[in-house]
């Protein structure tokens, strides 16, 4: 509806004008604090789950101004009565507010989730990998005394499922984990199994390849087998490096 009025859309970005220096004077009393930044409504694209977080998100963010606008909507600012009436019409309760709360803290880690992955100035396959774990950790670990965010998750995790584990084929997870596995930073994060399967995966590879060249020296089974206890996981004592902020704060 704030979308299709530009009367309405014009009063919403006066509204948190107006609002944003009261809440940075509050705040922010000596100016030293980083600005808190609101802005306009927008519409999601279905299939992204980060532009529906951006989009709950924001609603949320300005639930005053919509209540003010829907509960007590005024002639004055523009609006015809048959305007008056339909305003009136869509007001939202109490539910459905802690609905839009709970499922933008549910959507939130997918959008730090798409900065993580949307980097130019590191390796995305490897933090893939990583990503994809810690979303399927966030929906499968449940929230104390939030029934509402726990349902959800398990609506999502059904979808997760299905385009994550079910639809991705064994050479797409096997490069993902391989890329993880040389990534010093997802390294240390892989469990000692995934470790060991990663390691075989390379083993195999290496052989393969080996084995298709034609070359005057071959690689024995004996030299692999030492390889793969060299590389045993034991051995592995890597400190993590320092992550990045967007890292951080998925």
């Amino acid at each position: 509806m704030i979308t299709k009025s530009s009367i309405l859309t014009t009063f919403f970005r006066n509204e948190i004008k107006r609002r944003q220096i009261d809440l940075d004077a509050a705040i922010n009393p000596d100016g030293n604090e980083e600005k808190i930044k609101a802005n306009d409504l927008i519409n999601d694209f279905y299939i992204r789950w980060n532009s529906t977080f951006i989009m709950l998100a924001r609603l949320w963010a300005g639930q005053q101004i919509v209540n003010d606008i829907i509960y007590s909507p005024q002639s004055h600012i523009g609006l015809t009565i048959k305007q008056i009436e339909k305003i009136r019409s869509l007001q939202i309760n109490q539910f459905e507010w802690q609905l839009i709360e709970s499922l933008s803290n549910v959507l939130a880690p997918f959008y730090f989730a798409t900065k993580c992955l949307s980097g130019r100035q590191y390796p995305t396959l490897s933090l893939s990998y990583w990503t994809i774990n810690n979303l399927y950790f966030h929906l499968t670990k449940e929230k104390p005394n939030c029934p509402l965010e726990n349902g959800l998750k398990n609506l999502l995790l059904d979808k997760f499922d299905f385009y994550f584990k079910t639809n991705v084929t064994h050479e797409q997870r096997c490069a993902k984990l391989i890329a993880a596995y040389l990534d010093p930073f997802t390294l240390s994060d892989l469990s000692i199994e995934e470790i060991n399967e990663a390691e075989l995966m390379l083993m195999r590879l290496t052989k393969d390849i080996s084995n298709s060249k034609k070359s005057t020296t071959s690689i024995s089974s004996e030299s692999v087998q030492s390889q793969s206890a060299s590389s045993s996981s034991s051995s592995i004592n890597l400190s993590k490096p320092s992550k990045l902020s967007t890292v951080n704060r998925f």
